[in-house]
């Protein structure tokens, strides 16, 4: 008995051992992160007549893989940059802008105790 596959089997997104798992379960020839990365995988319209049913699942098994590398790559562009604290220049005899306390610092105009400390690790 041979059990078929349709593409609506397999939903996005798919890790490398979900991809491969999926790619051994109906018989296609597994592509590296690289080549599910490629031109043809993302912009490809492989449907049938023009395709067979084996070549449709490939391309669409690697599109999955590919939507899954980009939302990953997403994720890790879309953390919030680093700010950098300002470094502490010139002293002035001018009460700091959040305490009042003297000396204090520019360029942010805030004494030793007040100025911000690098809380990032």
């Amino acid at each position: 008995m041979t059990t078929s596959y349709k593409t609506r089997d397999f939903k996005s997104p798919l890790s490398r051992e979900a991809y491969e798992a999926a790619c051994e379960q109906t018989g296609a020839d597994a592509k590296s992160d690289q080549d599910c990365n490629s031109y043809g995988v993302r912009h490809g319209d492989f449907s049938y007549p023009e395709y067979d049913a084996a070549h449709i699942m490939k391309m669409h098994l690697a599109r999955l893989r590919m939507q899954a590398m980009d939302e990953s790559n997403r994720q890790k562009t879309s953390l919030s940059p680093v700010c950098e604290i300002p470094k502490m220049q010139g002293q002035i005899w001018e009460g700091c802008e959040q305490c009042g306390s003297e000396p204090s610092y520019l360029p942010l105009h805030l004494c030793g105790k007040c100025w911000p400390k690098n809380s990032i690790k």
